[in-house]
């Protein structure tokens, strides 16, 4: 019968790190599919467009021309990032960051550089995941 308890024990601890493995490796999946869309989404749109903003670090909006002539503004706020006023960011995660702009004389291009940490919004400390991403891109048009 002791034999038989400690086979249950062991096999309940087993199952139970398993499924919190597995909640992580959800949480993690969250945050990379998050941060791979907001980035993708933003550096389309910084290499094809003119950046307007002015040198700065540490800034929270960033102001863009696109290739279309549509004037875009990205802010990092209220924990999400949002492309003129609309949210771009996910629900599930909670997303703060800043933009980093250099715009040389020549060869007159602007460099821009995102860095962001984004963290999903579990309750469970064990089950939260953060990433912090950095990603530097020149606008072709200035």
């Amino acid at each position: 019968l002791s034999i038989f308890s400690v086979m249950v024990i062991g096999m309940t601890s087993t199952a139970l790190s398993v499924m919190k493995g597995q909640r992580k490796a959800f949480s993690l999946q969250t945050v990379q599919e998050a941060s791979r869309y907001t980035l993708e989404s933003m550096i389309k749109e910084i290499r094809m467009g003119v950046v307007n903003s002015a040198n700065g670090t540490g800034l929270s909006s960033l102001d863009v021309t696109n290739s279309d002539g549509e004037n875009i503004t990205y802010q990092f706020i209220n924990n999400k990032i949002q492309r003129n006023g609309q949210d771009l960011s996910s629900d599930n995660v909670t997303l703060t960051g800043s933009f980093y702009v250099r715009k040389s004389a020549f060869p007159n291009r602007a460099l821009v550089s995102i860095v962001m940490k984004i963290e999903t919004k579990e309750v469970k400390t064990e089950e939260r995941s953060e990433l912090y991403i950095q990603n530097s891109i020149t606008s072709r048009s200035n």
